[in-house]
């Protein structure tokens, strides 16, 4: 599957890259935006109407352009800079969501390959330029340092924090092993707790 989604990104680039054609849409606005060259590995606008658009790099870095829709051009800063971090292969900050209440809580949370056998779930408050409150929500989440650690992550209509990890690129926890956290999809509350109805 990995060849394909590569596939089409290329594809989309070279459609994107080689022809530029004028919005119609009056509610539809286009800007460029330009980073340092480093290896994001994500980015969401904070769901708040704060005109922050947060920016996660594989090293570990947290950055954050404000003002780019409402000045136009806008600022770089650094939010937070995970460490430990272990960056190997597929490894590193590979992962970012925002909390279902951001715009009350201001909770935003990481996923982070610390280690070559641990990764973990970082929560920080981003209720100022830069986060604050670090706290890890989980830990001992399992990679081998290199290829298929997963880190997706996102909240569900149930209001819980989904993440998933890969099968470590060896086939841990495939099929119905369920003696490993790998090739699976966990579940928690917001603060790192286990649900009572997960399965």
């Amino acid at each position: 599957m990995r060849p394909i989604v590569l596939l089409l990104l290329s594809a989309v680039l070279i459609l994107a890259s080689s022809a530029h054609a004028a919005v119609s849409d009056p509610n539809w606005t286009e800007s460029v935006f330009s980073s340092d060259g480093s290896s994001h590995t994500g980015l969401a606008w904070a769901p708040d109407g704060s005109d922050r658009l947060f920016v996660i790099e594989k090293t570990g870095r947290v950055r954050v352009l404000t003002g780019a829709l409402t000045a136009g051009a806008g600022t770089w800063s650094t939010f937070a800079t995970m460490t430990p971090i272990h960056t190997g292969g597929e490894s590193g900050l590979i992962g970012m969501a925002f909390d279902p209440n951001f715009a009350v809580n201001s909770f935003v949370y990481f996923f982070v390959t610390v280690s070559t056998s641990e990764q973990q779930i970082i929560r920080y408050d981003a209720s100022g330029p830069v986060g604050t409150g670090r706290l890890v929500i989980r830990d001992q989440l399992p990679t081998t340092g290199g290829n298929h650690n997963g880190g997706g992550i996102g909240f569900a209509g149930d209001g819980k924090l989904y993440w998933s990890i890969g099968d470590l690129a060896a086939n841990v926890g495939v099929n119905a092993d369920l003696s490993s956290l790998a090739a699976k999809v966990g579940r928690a509350n917001r603060d790192g707790t286990l649900p009572a109805n997960n399965p």
